[in-house]
């Protein structure tokens, strides 16, 4: 027998017995495409296929640097075959790797580092992987993985707990006495200029700190809408703070002059009325966004102790290439969140200029493709609206795969065109590059809801609130769906109250929801609020041209509500 130290890795297919159920030949064809795919890198990374038994993967490698490597870019060759394979096509795949001694004994190989990576593999996230600590220790700061912590496992079979790091879509595990992750908020950073019409400029480079600082795991980062809701408030920081449920503040200013700018900026433990540090920068704009890189980069590194400084600047959106672009696509953002129909208007010349000005630029392909499907009712769009928006939004993702809200955006806009699978692949890449991100949350949870899987949609969303706890009136529309498909009907009434007035194009689910508790006077009251807005409203015709939901029984449900309701069919 021969014994040997190497880095094993485990594969295997997620819900592979039920896929064999659903098309055996497709299945297995789908199989040895990508079992192909990994048999390259992995004798790329020098590595050897030990074992193939089923829809599994066994493979040794020499340097655990290659495992790790072949793994990840494994996961990332199968996001994009996904991407444009039909869904019956497309495979997802679980990683396990640790280091271990194996025993080999004429062609059998076996030992318990086999065994324990085959009981990664079991606990790995869908699309990602899980990796011991001592392949964790090895790879840390080599390779340009962003890891969470998955805390000590116990592992079927396995004497020892085995302490677990997790890449992928995966929520983090505190370990045993581990302190709470620090929570920080960004209040929105002050115009000193004088000139109120470059506020939109000041909001650009509080929302990208923002934006850079939520993707890292161990922060805690309050969406922008919680932490704007005190611009301008006059109150204490450390009531801010509180009310917040933060630790830490982060203020500042910002004067622009000519072809100059003035950042200052400040981090404090208000409720100990401590400054951790404070800093000035004065630059050439056309190194606004080093400064934003720096400010952040300076920011994590005294929350959460060092930072391998490569790491930190992957964490940022890839910036446009000159600075006309960006103040244009922040004039757009602006218009755009005014929630009217001619602000639309104006939002969306301002993102073509923005693209006309740097067609390299990703998030104002991206914030087109919506500006685009709001000014034609979202899903009510026609056919040939809606293929348009969906283009826009592939050439965002394309220039910026990393960036969660071109993510976002293409799983919404793919929502839309009712391509649900596809759909919910960018919802989940989204939350995977930002976790902390609450529109990145909500959105997967408003997708979910449409997929008929409530419950677990509300738990998303219950987490956005969480992270946003100031959030936008539509977060309420959102969550009063999901309590109708759970027949929570007051929780929906609850929810859909919140929602400022008038509001008559949500009143529809009002009056469902009124329906089904046989609260007829609220609910007739809701239904001629539907018919003022929409004179030529009927159900049928609603539920085909605007409703998302996936499933006949969430359809069956919402149609009996609002035939109940009174509106016609």
């Amino acid at each position: 027998m021969e014994r040997r130290l190497a880095a094993i890795l485990a594969a295997d297919v997620v819900g592979y017995s039920r896929r064999m159920g659903e098309s055996e030949t497709a299945t297995l064809k789908a199989l040895r495409e990508c079992r192909a795919i990994l048999g390259d890198l992995v004798v790329a990374e020098k590595g050897r296929i030990i074992n193939t038994a089923g829809d599994s993967v066994l493979a040794e490698f020499q340097s655990v640097i290659g495992a790790v490597r072949c793994a990840t870019t494994f996961q990332s060759r199968m996001d994009d075959r996904n991407s444009y394979c039909e869904p019956i096509d497309r495979l997802e795949f679980r990683v396990g790797i640790n280091q271990g001694e194996l025993v080999a004994d004429d062609a059998d190989v076996y030992g318990d580092g086999i065994n324990v990576a085959v009981r990664l593999e079991g606990i790995a996230p869908p699309g990602g992987l899980a990796v011991s600590a001592r392949v964790y220790e090895d790879v840390l700061g080599k390779l340009d993985v962003e890891w969470i912590d998955g805390g000590e496992r116990d592992l079927k079979n396995i004497v020892r707990p085995v302490h677990v790091w997790l890449n992928g879509n995966a929520q983090p595990v505190l370990a045993k006495h581990a302190s709470p992750a620090p929570s920080v908020a960004v209040l929105p950073f002050t115009n000193v200029g004088g000139d109120a019409s470059e506020d939109f400029f000041c909001d650009g480079i509080t929302e990208n700190i923002i934006f850079g600082l939520s993707r890292f795991r161990s922060l805690l980062v309050i969406a922008r809408s919680s932490s704007f809701a005190f611009r301008d408030s006059g109150e204490q920081i450390s009531a801010i703070a509180a009310k917040l449920g933060v630790n830490y503040l982060i203020e500042g200013t910002v004067r622009r002059s000519d072809d100059r700018i003035r950042v200052t900026v400040e981090l404090t433990r208000p409720l100990e009325g401590v400054s951790i540090w404070a800093d000035r920068y004065d630059r050439v704009l056309s190194d606004v966004f080093e400064v934003q890189d720096e400010i952040s980069m300076r920011i994590v590194g005294s929350l959460v102790g060092r930072i391998e400084d490569a790491q930190t600047k992957l964490t940022f959106r890839k910036p446009p290439s000159n600075l006309v672009a960006f103040d244009l696509h922040l004039r757009g953002l602006s218009r755009f969140r005014d929630y009217d129909a001619k602000a639309n208007e104006e939002a969306m010349e301002f993102f073509r200029s923005a693209i006309a000005a740097d067609p390299g630029y990703a998030l104002p392909y991206s914030f087109l493709a919506l500006a685009i499907l709001a000014s034609h009712d979202y899903s009510g769009a026609p056919k040939e609206i809606r293929a348009q928006a969906v283009e826009l939004a592939r050439t965002g993702v394309g220039l910026s795969p990393q960036d969660a809200t071109c993510q976002r955006l293409m799983g919404h806009v793919l929502l839309q065109d009712r391509d649900y699978d596809l759909a919910e692949h960018h919802a989940r890449r989204a939350l995977e590059l930002n976790p902390h991100d609450a529109d990145c949350v909500i959105s997967m949870g408003y997708l979910l809801v449409q997929r008929g899987r409530s419950e677990e949609g509300l738990a998303h969303m219950e987490q956005a609130v969480r992270l946003n706890p100031f959030h936008p009136p539509w977060y309420h529309a959102q969550i009063a769906g999901a309590f109708y498909s759970l027949r929570r009907y007051e929780d929906c009434i609850r929810s859909g109250r919140k929602l400022p007035d008038p509001q008559a194009v949500w009143s529809f689910r009002l009056a469902a929801a009124y329906a089904q508790l046989r609260r007829t006077r609220e609910a007739s009251l809701e239904a001629a609020k539907v018919l003022e807005h929409d004179p030529a409203f009927r159900v049928d015709t609603f539920l085909e041209r605007t409703i998302l939901l996936e499933k006949d029984e969430d359809r069956r449900s919402l149609r009996a509500g609002l035939l109940r309701a009174g509106l016609p069919n």
